[in-house]
C-alpha cells in the first residue's frame, strides 16, 4: 500500500488542478458557458465578504471590480472602480448611492454615455428634484413636456397653468417682453407663421409677423392715470340695404324702402332708448332730433323719418339703451343706388 499511495495522491492532485482551471459550478453540474464561477440555489443566496468601513479601506492594492459588504456606517454593498470605492445600494430603502447622484450627505452626479430615463415604480409615484436651502433645480439644453423632441428652451405639447406671475422678456433697450401666437391654419390672409404681442418703449403692440406687419398699437403713455381709460367697442361693416350690423343686441341697417335711412332692431327682447342724431346732406342741408324709443325685433323705419336720397349723406346717433345701461354711437354713411352703405356700431358705455 505503501508503493501506490504517492501516485495516487498525484492523480488527485491534478484533477484538483484541472478543476480550479476550469469552469467552477457550486450548486450545478453544468456551470453556465459565460461564467467561470457558477452559484446556483433556490434556497440559498451568495455572501459577499463582510467588513467594517475600516476593515475595507485597509485592503492593500484593491483591483477594479472588487466587491464587499459593509457592516458599519453606510451599509451595503461596496465596489472599487479602481479609483475609488463606490457605494452600490443601500441594504434597507435601495437608494441611488451619493457618488453616482444620489441621496446623502455628500454631493455627486449622473453620468451616463448614453440617454439617462428616470422611471418612478409602482402606481401614481412621482419624480421629485428637491434641492436644498437656496440650491437650485439646472436643466441645461432643450425640456420638453409631452415630447421627446423639444426645439427651444421649454417645448410644451399641452396645456400650462400658471399659478403666480407669468414674466415675459428681460427688458433690453427699447423692447420688453414678446409673444408670439401662431396664425390661424386655414381662412386667413395673415401672413407669417405668427401673431407677436410685444412692448415697444410705451407701446403694447399686435402685429403679423412678416408682409406688411399689420398691426395696432395702445400708446399708454397717452392714456388716463390710474387705469381709467376705456377701449370702444366697435362693429361695422359696408352692406347693402337690408343687411344688418350687430353689436350686443342692437342690429342696424338701411332701409329698404322710403323713407332711406337707418333701421333699428334687436337680436332679442326689446329695450327703451334716448336718443339724439344729426345729418348733413350732398343738398347742403344739415339738422338734428332728439326722441325717446322702443327698439324690437321688428326692424324699425327710418329713425325720426330722415330720408337720405343722396350718396354719402351722413348721420350719426347717440343712443342711451336706458333698460341695460349701456350707450352707443351709431354712423351710416350712404352708399350709391343704397349699396356699399358704411355702418358703424360702438359701444361707449
Amino acid at each position: 500500500m505503501t508503493f501506490f499511495k504517492p501516485a495516487f495522491i498525484s492523480v488527485l492532485f491534478s484533477l484538483f488542478t484541472s478543476l480550479i482551471y476550469g469552469q467552477v459550478g457550486i450548486g450545478t453540474t453544468s456551470p453556465n458557458a459565460s461564467a467561470q464561477l457558477d452559484v446556483s440555489s433556490t434556497t440559498k443566496g451568495f455572501l459577499p465578504p463582510r467588513m467594517t468601513q475600516a476593515q475595507r479601506q485597509d485592503i492593500n492594492s484593491p483591483t477594479a471590480g472588487l466587491m464587499v459588504y459593509q457592516t458599519d456606517g453606510t451599509a451595503g454593498l461596496w465596489y472599487y472602480t479602481g479609483n475609488a470605492w463606490i457605494y452600490i445600494i443601500n441594504s434597507t430603502s435601495a437608494t441611488l448611492p451619493v457618488t453616482n447622484g444620489g441621496t446623502g450627505t455628500t454631493t455627486g452626479s449622473i453620468t451616463g454615455t448614453g440617454a439617462l430615463t428616470f422611471t418612478a415604480g409602482g402606481t401614481n409615484q412621482n419624480v421629485t428634484l428637491t434641492p436644498s436651502g437656496s440650491g437650485r433645480t439646472i436643466l441645461n439644453g432643450n425640456v420638453g413636456i409631452g415630447t421627446a423632441s423639444p426645439s427651444s428652451k421649454l417645448d410644451v405639447i399641452g396645456n400650462v397653468n400658471v399659478t403666480g406671475n407669468l414674466i415675459v422678456g428681460s427688458s433690453s433697450g427699447d423692447e420688453g417682453g414678446e409673444l408670439h401666437l401662431a396664425t390661424a391654419q386655414t381662412n386667413t390672409t395673415l401672413t407669417g407663421s405668427h401673431i407677436i404681442t410685444d412692448i415697444y418703449q410705451n407701446r403694447l403692440r399686435i402685429f403679423e409677423n412678416g408682409g406688411n406687419y399689420r398691426g395696432v398699437q395702445i400708446d399708454l403713455s397717452k392714456a388716463p392715470a390710474s387705469i381709467a381709460g376705456e377701449l370702444i367697442w366697435k362693429a361695422s361693416g359696408i352692406v347693402n340695404a337690408g343687411t344688418f350690423i350687430t353689436l350686443d343686441n342692437i342690429k342696424a341697417t338701411v332701409t329698404t324702402s322710403y323713407p332711406r335711412g337707418l333701421s333699428l332692431a334687436t337680436v332679442s327682447g326689446s329695450f327703451s332708448a334716448n336718443i339724439g342724431g344729426t345729418f348733413s346732406k350732398t343738398s347742403n342741408n344739415i339738422g338734428g332730433m332728439a326722441a325717446t324709443i322702443i327698439v324690437n325685433t321688428t326692424a324699425s323705419n327710418s329713425i325720426f323719418s330722415w330720408d337720405f336720397p343722396g350718396q354719402a349723406d351722413t348721420s350719426t346717433y347717440i343712443l342711451n339703451d336706458i333698460t341695460n345701461n349701456r350707450a352707443y354711437r351709431i354712423t351710416l354713411l350712404i352708399g350709391g343706388s343704397y349699396n356699399n352703405n358704411f355702418i358703424s356700431i360702438e359701444r361707449l358705455h
